[in-house]
């Protein structure tokens, strides 16, 4: 058996392994709605506290003024706090783990306590563009992607430096830890100012271990990808320019719903999704019913 062949095969025997415990999602009702944010770019749950937090960004998506800002909601969506850490330029994505927030800020990740609600480090990544989603492993190490500049960084400790860069995602955007792998939503190849791109994105599996990266069969070209998440065993994405939510499983891609156009970096929680419309500066949350 020839090396390519025998990778082909052992890719996708990994790939029909994560994908075994896929259960099939129907259209979700939507649960709550929140409006009155200001291009809201991505939202994380915190289990610990029952909390959601909002990035804001005001001003520009690579404006450098302080005016960006992130907000803090309840478990029903009410709002908490509109401002509750500030001082930030343009924050997109935004992870959770333990007292930590982990924010990508255009070229700064930023961390807060949140107990406090201030940031207490600022991590500049050298030679990165427009930093754009965060996710954080069981062991605390921290995955930035990089959608302008491409590639992905990874802090350790207090080294924030570039981990993978691979010929196979120019726009890395979405990012999601998924055991002992990352999983990668790209934006697309040949992006413009605009942010339209000549050929869309796809999902890709990066290896943590070995840095190997795999493009998942039958989700190559299927949007301008920008959040990813895993329901139910089936890994979840946002087409961004679209307006759409896709289910990736068993091989398949598949449309499940219009969201609104701008729907960007989606999170989710047990059977709930969440997603935040940027033009319409709200978050909305979905519930997939068994």
């Amino acid at each position: 058996m020839n090396r390519i062949k025998r990778s082909l095969i052992l890719g996708s025997a990994a790939i029909l392994m994560h994908a075994a415990h896929a259960e099939e999602l129907a259209k979700p009702a939507l649960q709550w709605s929140s409006s009155g944010f200001v291009h809201p770019e991505s939202v994380a749950y915190d289990s610990k506290r029952d909390n959601f937090y909002v990035t804001n960004n005001d001003g520009g998506p690579m404006a450098q003024d302080g005016k960006a800002y992130i907000s803090r909601l309840g478990k029903n969506g009410e709002l908490l706090e509109k401002s509750w850490v500030r001082g930030l330029n343009a924050p997109k994505g935004i992870a959770q783990y333990e007292d930590s927030l982990y924010i990508a800020d255009i070229q700064q990740l930023r961390i807060v306590d949140i107990p406090s609600g201030k940031v207490t480090q600022t991590i500049t990544a050298e030679d990165s563009k427009m930093l754009n989603d965060v996710s954080v492993d069981k062991q605390g190490n921290v995955y930035v992607s990089d959608v302008v500049g491409g590639g992905i960084f990874r802090l350790q400790g207090q080294t924030l430096s570039k981990w993978v860069e691979s010929n196979a995602f120019s726009h890395p955007n979405g990012l999601f830890v998924d055991g002992n792998r990352l999983l990668v939503a790209n934006w697309g190849e040949g992006m413009r100012e605009d942010f339209s791109t000549d050929t869309l994105g796809g999902i890709y599996a990066v290896d943590i271990a070995t840095k190997k990266v795999e493009p998942l069969p039958g989700a190559q070209q299927i949007g301008n990808l920008d959040g990813i998440t895993k329901i139910r065993g089936n890994i979840i994405v946002s087409d961004m320019l679209a307006g759409k939510i896709m289910q990736y499983s068993n091989g398949q891609t598949k449309p499940l719903f219009d969201s609104g156009k701008g729907s960007a970096d989606i999170a989710s929680y047990g059977d709930n999704l969440l997603v935040p419309v940027m033009p319409e500066g709200k978050i909305d949350s979905y519930t997939f019913k068994p």
